[in-house]
């Protein structure tokens, strides 16, 4: 089946070469990025989800760079699957200073998909 999450997670982590999940990996090093369906309407064939892809970064300047270089490249997603058939246009959102050291920063955007199963 289908899944429009695991489809983000695998563009992320060759897109900006680093490791990509749905949550933080236990001593990871930085930066990695952490990807969420944070909401969207399904209404079978079609699936309108909402991603959002977090850098979580050494500093402001790197965590701002790797958003705004997803925000540029997210229509780059329509290529990676025959299934998607439409990126929205990016949200950038600095989240600001994690604990222990580190920055994050958000890109959240919408997508249009086609998850029918024969």
């Amino acid at each position: 089946m289908f899944s429009s999450l695991e489809t983000v997670i695998g563009w992320a982590a060759r897109r900006f070469g680093m490791p990509a999940a749905t949550y933080p990996q236990a001593g990871s090093d930085l930066p990695f990025a952490v990807v969420n369906r944070v909401s969207g309407p399904c209404e079978y064939p079609h699936d309108y989800p909402r991603y959002a892809v977090q850098f979580w970064t050494e500093s402001d300047a790197q965590g701002e760079s790797l958003a705004f270089a997803c925000a540029r490249a997210s229509q780059e997603l329509l290529d990676e699957s025959e299934r998607i058939n439409a990126v929205g246009t990016p949200e950038i959102t600095q989240l600001g200073l994690i604990d222990g050291g580190g920055f994050v920063w958000q890109v959240a955007f919408d997508l249009a998909t086609n998850i029918y199963e024969n």
